[in-house]
């Protein structure tokens, strides 16, 4: 099941950004762009709406112990159309731990390079995409240029629906199967092993458009591990994480501020409640305006 809790981990931390757009609506209406004719009152104008959607990049984490201590800092550059060039962490001393360095080409990540302790490389992703620049393959090579694992994809209406894992020769290891809402909201996601046999499964529950729960099932539907979601205002304001018996055993809350939909604090607190460590972000952020047609 590790391969399983790695994802249930995986699916879950995307919630936190899933706050970092926002959308204003209200500024004024542009100009007509359809030609009625008067004569006919039934036909619809449809005019321009212009939309503003600010994105946020987070820049800087900084890692602490509960104590206060600093325990790592994480710094994260970006090109000029913000895609992410490089992550780059250090310890107290200023040592760099781990960084991972991005290639694009065309505006696709082409390439994932991951390096440890003395800028020393341990593997790399190399990525395939169609035509319409969705990610079809990814392959992980060894520091030796070995192939270490290939992942698949499959989508249906933009949305993946398959990611099959093949071992270096190109065997199957496991295959994970995705559903949606109406909304493209991931509601299940079932993972199996190389025979075709349920390893598990994660269900993931949203009260009024947000992640509220999920679970982490075995094999037999039995619940293994949940987590429940809890925001104020759309902002995510806590995580708690609970074992197979429905008992709490840790759990995470986020802090805001300067009105950001972003947390700029993320605190890890034990069973108890006491603080186990947290960690500070700082964010840079992206202003982009488009155009869509409404009806009048």
């Amino acid at each position: 099941m590790r391969l399983l809790k790695g994802f249930f981990y995986l699916l879950s931390v995307l919630v936190i950004f899933s706050c970092a757009t926002t959308k204003d609506q209200t500024t004024p209406v542009k100009e007509n762009v359809s030609t009625t004719n008067d004569a006919d009152t039934n036909e619809k104008k449809m005019i321009e709406k212009e939309v503003v959607e600010t994105f946020y990049y987070v820049t800087k984490e900084d890692s602490f112990y509960g104590d206060g201590q600093i325990d790592s800092s994480t710094t994260y550059t970006y090109n000029t159309t913000f895609d992410l060039l490089k992550k780059v962490q250090t310890n107290e001393q200023g040592e760099v731990l781990e960084s991972n360095v991005n290639s694009y080409e065309n505006g696709l990540l082409v390439k994932q390079s991951n390096y440890g302790f003395a800028n020393a490389l341990n593997t790399y992703y190399l990525n395939e995409y169609d035509a319409d620049g969705l990610k079809i393959r990814d392959i992980l090579f060894d520091k030796a240029d070995k192939i270490q694992s290939i992942n698949e994809y499959e989508y249906d209406n933009g949305l993946v629906v398959i990611w099959r894992t093949l071992g270096p020769s190109e065997g199957p290891l496991a295959l994970t199967t995705y559903e949606y809402n109406n909304n493209g909201d991931v509601t299940s996601v079932s993972i199996k092993d190389a025979g075709g046999a349920i390893d598990g499964v994660i269900e993931k529950y949203y009260t009024d458009g947000l992640l509220s729960e999920e679970k982490l099932l075995d094999n037999k539907g039995r619940v293994e591990k949940s987590t429940t979601y809890s925001y104020t205002d759309g902002k995510l304001l806590e995580k708690i994480f609970f074992d197979s018996k429905g008992k709490k055993k840790r759990s995470e809350s986020f802090e805001y501020k300067d009105n950001m939909p972003v947390p700029s604090k993320i605190i890890y607190h034990y069973k108890s409640g006491a603080i186990e460590a947290y960690k500070l972000m700082e964010y840079d952020s992206k202003v982009i305006t488009t155009t869509i047609l409404v009806e009048e």
